[in-house]
């Protein structure tokens, strides 16, 4: 499994341009790599993507 670490910080100004309210947003997404069983899997789902929660 590999686990990355995400962080935006919004500035939201004004129309003035003055800075009104600055956000930190942070989280974790963890993700496990597996390989199709066989070919058919992967013409079934050619991306491999899989979200499960």
């Amino acid at each position: 499994m590999q686990t990355w670490r995400i962080t935006r910080v919004e500035h939201i100004t004004g129309r003035d341009g003055q800075n009104e309210t600055r956000q930190a947003w942070a989280g974790n997404i963890t993700f496990k790599l597996k390989r199709p069983a066989a070919i058919e899997d992967a013409y079934h789902n050619p991306d491999g993507i899989h979200i499960l929660a």
